[in-house]
């Protein structure tokens, strides 16, 4: 069984820490039914040129306990799919 309400809290929290980070462009919460995993998801679009995920937006991830799903370019960007 999951704790929606704690699965959202480390949600958002990691987006709030994701936006400090100057290799993040944009963040965005999606909840679980904007999402096809049914879970909390946060969107990150990587600055262009940083080639992949830097390691300080994994350590963000393992901080809040997500889950790093995806990762793909998108153009000149990198976006980075993390759930809860």
């Amino acid at each position: 069984m999951r704790c929606w309400v704690e699965a959202r809290q480390r949600t958002r929290k990691c987006a709030d820490s994701l936006r400090g980070h100057a290799v993040v462009e944009a963040v965005d919460v999606l909840p679980p039914a904007k999402d096809p995993t049914d879970r909390w998801t946060v969107e990150v679009v990587l600055r262009e040129g940083t080639g992949g995920v830097p390691h300080q937006v994994l350590d963000t991830f393992g901080s809040y306990q997500l889950t790093l799903r995806d990762v793909s370019p998108q153009g000149p960007y990198w976006v980075a799919v993390g759930t809860a």
